[in-house]
């Protein structure tokens, strides 16, 4: 059996359509498999997703009537730029580093009347806008240990990584249509995190067992808050303040194993688990003491007199509220010393039991990230140029299923149509 070297004709493809699957939104390449080359090797991809995806609305509106309405095309495209490298700085000692955009969403609504959420008098809280952006450097080292079968590689090393968002929502008594009454735009500072794992492997026979850890990562969010304030009747003040809230990143569990199951054909496994369940909610939490122009007063002081104002002032995000386990598995097969060939499939599962007040279909109270089960089908190939350039090309589809989000009084009914997610990956590599 021969040894297959290089097996990123696999994980690059996982990486192609990884953004639709955890959480919604994440879309990290948290193999690192940087690490595993047998040479000194710059790398650099480039990752596109397109997913389509619209709804029939049905609600019940606040004068007692209901309707229908379209939602149009509310989820954006994504784009994932990766740049690595990797040293072998002694015999047992390796280097790597690694750029990459690990968390992106963007779903927007054309009208505020799509929400599920009502404030006590009925009125819709609508998820309008919601967009998050992430950068993430992480280095790290490995050193391995021979055995008298194989080799273990024990590695590890810091993840600075800083993130941004904003969402948008209907939160006032009228009805406003399509103009926002409430943006929240927040971002951070770099911030410290770590990677940790080890590695057993066969050289041989290109076995290879791994499990590598993301730690969680806290964040201070810092911005601006711009919504209008009702002061009564048909009358409404633009105040804008400056927002902080503390937010995370996700701790993350991966489990991976590859083997050669034939002359130059080598099959993967891996799983991932990651703990949305925590993140639940985003507090942002304003500048109370700004003074309202029309009447003087300090926002502490309009709080007071109207306490349904905080949910201006100091607006909550509802997030997730379900741990995710991602799983991958596939074959590859090199058909000479140029070009190898692989497909695999992916899928998702949410774990635990949801809280009573989500709608069914839904992941939290509102209908920020939607999506339901997902299925992905990926090929791809590497081939080699020269001794010194390999590219590397994938194609992923990710089919959703149709599903209904659907609130337990049933004044609330959204259908979603199947759709189908297409991603493109392409990269090169450059060994020194």
């Amino acid at each position: 059996m021969k040894y297959i070297s290089r097996t990123l004709v696999l994980s690059g493809l996982c990486l192609a359509v990884s953004q639709v699957n955890a959480g919604g939104f994440d879309n990290n390449n948290r193999s690192f498999n940087l690490l595993y080359s047998d040479k000194d090797v710059i790398e650099m991809s480039y990752g596109h997703t397109s997913v389509p995806m619209e709804a029939k609305i049905e609600q019940a509106k606040n004068s007692g009537a209901s309707g229908t309405i379209n939602s149009g095309d509310i989820v954006g495209r994504f784009e994932r730029p990766q740049v690595g490298i990797k040293m072998q700085v002694q015999d047992n000692l390796s280097c790597a580093a690694q750029y990459e955009r690990p968390y992106a969403a963007s779903v927007e609504y054309s009208d505020d009347s799509l929400s599920y959420e009502t404030d006590a008098d009925g009125t819709a809280r609508a998820p309008i806008a919601t967009n998050y952006d992430s950068k993430s450097f992480t280095f790290a080292c490995g050193y391995d240990f021979a055995l008298s079968t194989g080799s273990i590689k024990v590695f590890g090393g810091p993840k600075a990584q800083k993130i941004s968002g904003s969402f948008s929502q209907d939160l006032s008594t009228n009805n406003l249509g399509e103009t926002d009454n409430l943006s929240v735009d927040l971002k951070t500072d770099t911030e410290i995190g770590f990677i940790a794992g080890i590695a057993y492997s066969i050289p041989e026979i290109a076995l290879r067992a791994s499990l590598l850890y993301h730690s969680q990562i806290d964040y201070d969010a810092y911005g601006t808050n711009t919504f209008m304030l009702p002061l009564g009747g048909a009358n409404f003040e633009t105040v804008t303040t400056s927002t902080k809230a503390k937010t995370f990143t996700p701790q993350a569990l991966e489990l991976a194993f590859q083997s050669g199951i034939a002359s130059n054909t080598l099959a993967f496994l891996k799983l991932r688990w990651a703990e949305y369940s925590k993140l639940k909610t985003l507090e942002s939490q304003s500048d109370e003491s700004v003074v309202v122009q029309a009447n003087g007063a300090t926002l502490e002081q309009v709080i007071a007199m109207n306490p349904a104002a905080d949910g201006l002032v100091n607006p909550e995000l509802d997030l997730f509220s379900n741990d995710t386990l991602d799983y991958s598995f596939g074959l590859g097969h090199k058909w000479n010393d140029q070009l190898s060939l692989g497909v695999s499939y992916a899928g998702g599962i949410k774990l635990g039991s949801k809280d009573d007040t989500i709608p069914l279909g839904a992941d939290s109270k509102s209908l920020r990230l939607p999506g339901d089960d997902k299925h992905s089908l990926l090929v791809g190939g590497t081939y080699l140029i020269t001794p010194e350039f390999k590219m590397n090309a994938g194609l992923g589809y990710t089919f959703i299923d149709s599903y209904t989000v659907q609130t337990e009084s049933g004044n609330f009914r959204a259908e979603f149509d199947k759709t189908e997610s297409t991603s493109v990956q392409v990269g090169l590599s450059y060994f020194m």
